[in-house]
């Protein structure tokens, strides 16, 4: 299951607990929240106006009938149980054995067949601890020598048919857990080995308590944490499972999420500068921010599964199963302070992989640390001359809201940093252009227009369509053009919003290529923030924190008529991507909005838009040789194929020396791999040379060739 996702500019990360699977980590309904009546009318006014926003406000308004409440209840199960471990086949014939009764709970955000769904997985997961406890006391003596396998993924998996059959489920997912952990502890056991037989003084550490203690501790939590969920966490949960049938990003966040969200937006948090979200019982990394400490170390990746979280100083504790919302806050903390992650990296295994620690500074995440930054690249052309070659990498589409409305005249923007670089360029005499919008995922839509005025000339640059009505905006500076010689937009499938609506205009307008992986991410929608505390007196009667619905109400398209939502834009020339392999991007969320076109805006293309075109098929004909022999790209497609068939294993051993054995062989290609995207040895300086980037190299060879082609 991937639950949505929720962006946090420039800062830490922000967790929706009601985005969170509650699964290993929820807490068990004694609080007095759950049966306190004066609490049950509130939480019943939050829950009916939440549900009016989604049915009449939304992009696709529609009343939540029949079909839409069956859904509702499956995405209610996701929230409950993702890994279907919990509650069974004949369980959810007793909860919905009235369909007309539970579709009337749903449209009416009437929360008891909520609670009581919620109570008996609460049940369910105390029978596990006790189960799980019981067997570590005292295993087998074959406990982890046997033929058995164990299902990862268990998302596509059948409900179990009745409760009688989940104990031999729970002893492999038992059995899994403790090989993780052990396989973890061999691994720090052979670095300390061999790092003394380096004469090495940085040892790393190994772990206070062995693997069964820790496993045990983890049972622990989820006991404990039972008593600290309150109704409205469970009521969100229940929000979101309606909000997640008209699409991925509308969403109900809850007033602890809604203070979350709003000192967020004030950009003085402080952490690690990564997107998480989460999937079946992990933690896992969207997005890393550009600038932040994560960005900087480099090890951290999209894809990345955190399960521990240790404070400087103090022992991990185990995030498995732990609230979003609850793993943001130990994430989070002072600027200058030391948090340790431990994490399944995806490209060595992911679940399957032995967890690897990761320690970070935490640092303010800066607007400067995502400014456009620019750089000349001297190259040398096919007939041996230099050639100026300019990047500017673009990490976001950033806008200072607050000085544009007090109206400074020198606000900070995106388009402003781009133009000053672009007339940098021209005065160094750069012959082409490479727009690095890879990760970019969208900012000021305003500010994307301007920047597309950069290299095209007066006209439309993206419609907008709500309801009600389309509207198309325009770049309007005169006419002016700061840069018109050759262009490239490089893209990824993290390359969101308004880096797609860019890619978009520059296609359609002719005025350059794009290049990247096989598409960007996807992102064609609008969505507004709408606060319920002003209606709550109307609902219940007092002034009371109802939180927040945030509700997609509009659609992008490019000025050719289509949609950038689902499909977003298909470059011109495609690399080879890990990103292409994962799970990334809108068409990989559930029930997102479908791909569409509208009526094309009437703009006149840029003049050489044919000869530019023209050019491609020989683009990509030199890219491709020029990829085919290159001994980086041929090691990456092998890199791809290997963590494909990592990523298409559905069932792992549950005997220990043979996942080790497993372990040891993969850890063993990962290393000849790593080998090959570092330069070798340091500088003279004493300071580690940069990763290769093998998709800017092969950028500027293309615009090389674009300008040879050209003349």
């Amino acid at each position: 299951m991937k639950n949505r996702i929720f962006l946090l500019l420039l800062c830490v990360l922000l967790a929706i607990p009601g985005l969170s699977g509650i699964f290993a980590g929820t807490r068990t309904p004694q609080n007095d929240t759950f049966t306190d009546s004066e609490k049950q009318k509130e939480l019943s006014g939050i829950s009916r106006l939440a549900v009016s926003c989604f049915t009449r406000l939304h992009y696709n308004a529609a009343p939540l009938d029949q079909k839409k409440s069956e859904m509702a209840f499956q995405e209610y199960l996701k929230f409950l149980d993702p890994m279907k471990i919990y509650l069974t086949e004949q369980d959810i014939k007793e909860f919905s054995r009235d369909p007309k009764a539970f579709a009337r709970s749903f449209a009416s955000g009437n929360l008891q067949l909520a609670m009581k769904m919620y109570r008996l997985l609460r049940q369910r997961q105390r029978e596990y601890c006790d189960f799980a406890e019981k067997l570590l006391e005292s295993p087998p003596a074959d406990f982890l020598s046997g033929n058995d396998t164990y299902r990862i993924d268990r998302k596509d998996a059948a409900w179990l048919s009745d409760p009688s059959r989940l104990p031999e489920l729970w002893e492999k997912r038992l059995k899994n857990e403790l090989i993780v952990l052990s396989l973890s502890d061999r691994a720090i056991e052979q670095e300390i080995a061999k790092k003394k037989a380096e004469k090495s003084s940085d040892l790393p550490e190994m772990p206070k308590k062995n693997a069964k203690e820790r496993l045990k501790q983890r049972l622990e939590y989820l006991r404990r944490i039972g008593d600290e969920l309150e109704a409205i966490d469970v009521a969100e949960m229940f929000l979101n499972s309606i909000a997640a049938v008209y699409d991925p990003h509308t969403s109900y966040l809850s007033p602890v999420t809604d203070e979350d969200f709003n000192i967020s937006m004030s950009l003085k948090l402080s952490g690690i500068g990564a997107v998480l979200t989460t999937e079946d019982d992990y933690t896992k990394i969207v997005e890393v921010m550009p600038g932040g400490p994560a960005d900087k170390d480099g090890r951290l990746q999209a894809g990345d599964r955190i399960i521990a979280v240790a404070q400087a100083g103090k022992e991990a504790e185990d995030i498995i199963g732990m609230p979003l919302q609850k793993v943001v806050r130990k994430i989070r903390g002072p600027v200058g302070t030391a948090v340790t992650l431990t994490v399944l990296q995806a490209k060595n295994g992911g679940i399957n992989s032995v967890p690897v620690k990761i320690t970070l500074t935490r640092a303010e995440v800066m607007v400067k640390d995502s400014e456009a930054k620019g750089e000349v690249r001297t190259v040398i052309d096919e007939n041996g001359n230099e050639r100026k070659l300019g990047v500017i990498s673009l990490p976001s589409f950033y806008l200072d809201f607050d000085a544009a409305s007090k109206g400074d005249p020198n606000y900070k923007c995106a388009s402003r940093d781009v133009r000053n670089i672009l007339l940098d360029f021209k005065k160094q005499g750069v012959d082409g252009v490479i727009l690095d919008l890879r990760s970019n995922g969208g900012g000021s839509l305003a500010d994307v227009v301007t920047l597309c005025g950069l290299f095209i000339k007066d006209g439309p640059m993206v419609q907008v369509r709500s309801r009600n009505s389309t509207e198309t905006l325009d770049d309007e500076d005169g006419g002016k053009v700061v840069y018109d010689k050759p262009m490239i937009v490089l893209v990824n499938r993290l390359s969101a919003s308004a880096s797609e609506i860019f890619a978009g205009a520059i296609r359609d307008y002719g005025r350059g290529i794009v290049v990247g992986d096989s598409k960007t991410h996807g992102k064609g929608t609008v969505q507004t923030v709408k606060h319920l505390d002003p209606m709550m007196p109307f609902m219940v009667g007092k002034k009371i924190k109802g939180g927040s619905v945030k509700i997609t109400i509009a659609k992008f398209y490019r000025v050719n008529g289509e949609s950038t939502q689902l499909k977003g834009v298909t470059p011109d020339i495609i690399f080879p991507s890990f990103f292409d392999v994962m799970d990334l991007g809108e068409d990989k969320l559930d029930n997102p909005l479908p791909w569409d076109t509208i009526v094309p805006a009437r703009f006149r293309r840029v003049n050489g838009a044919e000869v530019m075109e023209a050019m491609i098929p020989e683009l990509q004909k030199r890219s491709a040789a020029r990829v085919a022999g290159n001994k980086d790209f041929q090691m990456l497609n092998v890199d791809i194929a290997r963590f494909k068939k990592i990523q298409d294993q559905k069932d792992v051993s549950l005997n220990l020396e043979e996942r080790w054995i497993s372990y040891q062989d993969e850890k063993k290609v990962e290393e000849e791999q790593r080998k090959l995207f570092k330069l070798d040895g340091d500088s003279k300086d004493g300071k580690k040379k940069k990763e290769k980037d093998i998709y800017l190299e092969e950028c500027l060879n293309i615009l090389q060739d674009m300008i040879t082609l050209k003349k």
